[in-house]
């Protein structure tokens, strides 16, 4: 995919202000897949039968740090209608 850039957009948000939408079908396409199948509740609650520790993470702030290797950096990618 060396030398592509992924195209993009604004969308209207529906309370006003514009949304900018990255189009990553073409790195996708060839993109390494990696499967994590979530597992069933039953079985989660099973592993914790006899615990004494939790601990509660919040997952949501990490999606935008997930690492992109420096080789890879190329493929994220995009252009604008009006230039770079």
């Amino acid at each position: 995919m060396r030398g592509q850039e992924s195209t993009s957009s604004f969308t209207p948000k529906k309370y006003g202000g514009l949304r900018m939408c990255i189009d990553y079908h073409a790195l996708n396409r060839v993109a390494i897949k990696s499967r994590y199948p979530i597992p069933l509740a039953d079985e989660l609650i099973d592993q914790l039968r006899g615990a004494r520790y939790f601990s509660k993470i919040d997952l949501r702030g990490g999606y935008h740090r997930i690492r992109v290797f420096a080789d890879d950096c190329h493929k994220t990618a995009f252009r604008i209608r009006y230039g770079s």
